[in-house]
């Protein structure tokens, strides 16, 4: 009795597999030759149950779905139609970590609207030594300086705008000290050209917006101008400076620094100035001597 059983299976499958082996095989080579209706049709020709897969033969490595069904040993599972492999989505999580490459954008845009704006040591070593402070000034938006001689010193014929305001309408200070008025012959004030040699200046901070309510001044309306002098060297040393120009400008400058005294770092320092030009405009010349002296 188990001997016809076994010979009734083993028929069955000899007559399904070639019939199933012939339709993939079409299906495979020749899919262009279906109508539309026909390969609609060939999947659900197929959808016999599926002939067991040898789990002893080597296989390439990929995902099939195999469909449930009675598992006989020797036996291969048919070809699959293209119609109805589905590709594994695979999925990255985490950072792409490539090569060493970054890119970087950056960019930079300065506008005045009423900040400090300070002309340093080196923007003013960049003119002719003896030059007024006020023209090193005349670089920033919104001021204007001119002058009547070469360097500057020339009171009568200089002046400068601030956005509009003029001389004795800015603000001006020394270390702090008001200078008020800068106009020529001024009861109100002192010009920066005459308060300090422009060499021993150390920075100028102009501000272009309105009246600074933290700047001492009686005569501040629009814009303010503080200087500050350089405080004497920590060596003992000095500095010697001889020009020479055009309109018969001749210049000498001479600076001593005493150094560090005692413990307490107690220093001094005094410098000479001596200006002798020919006008450029008006005719006549422009002389001038300047002594300062600092302590700390």
């Amino acid at each position: 009795m188990s001997r016809k059983t076994k010979s009734a299976a083993f028929t069955v499958a000899c007559r399904k597999l070639p019939l199933r082996c012939a339709l993939s095989f079409s299906t495979l080579i020749l899919p262009a030759l279906l109508s539309p209706e026909s390969a609609k049709a060939a999947p659900d020709d197929v959808a016999s149950p599926k002939t067991p897969v040898n789990h002893h033969a080597p296989r390439p490595t990929q995902s099939l779905h195999v469909a449930p069904g009675s598992r006989h040993a020797g036996t291969r599972a048919p070809a699959r139609s293209p119609a109805r492999t589905v590709p594994a989505a695979r999925h990255h999580q985490g950072p792409v970590q490539g090569g060493s490459e970054a890119v970087e954008v950056s960019s930079h845009r300065s506008v005045s609207r009423g900040a400090d704006n300070v002309v340093s040591k080196a923007v003013m070593e960049q003119f002719t030594p003896g030059t007024s402070v006020l023209k090193s000034a005349d670089r920033l938006p919104g001021v204007s300086f001119s002058s009547t001689d070469p360097l500057g010193i020339d009171l009568w014929g200089a002046s400068i705008y601030v956005r509009g305001f003029f001389m004795d309408q800015l603000g001006v200070t020394l270390d702090g000290i008001p200078l008020n008025d800068q106009t020529y012959e001024s009861n109100n004030g002192l010009n920066i050209i005459q308060a300090a040699i422009s060499d021993d200046i150390d920075r100028s901070i102009i501000s272009e917006g309105p009246g600074g309510v933290a700047v001492p001044s009686t005569s501040t309306l629009g814009g303010t101008m503080q200087f500050e002098t350089g405080d004497p060297k920590d060596q003992l040393g000095g500095k010697v400076s001889q020009g020479f120009g055009s309109y018969s400008s001749f210049r000498t400058y001479a600076r001593l620094d005493s150094g560090k005294l005692n413990s307490t770092g107690t220093k001094f320092m005094t410098a000479y100035s001596r200006s002798d030009e020919g006008m450029w405009a008006g005719g006549g010349s422009q002389f001038q001597q300047q002594v300062d002296a600092k302590l700390v």
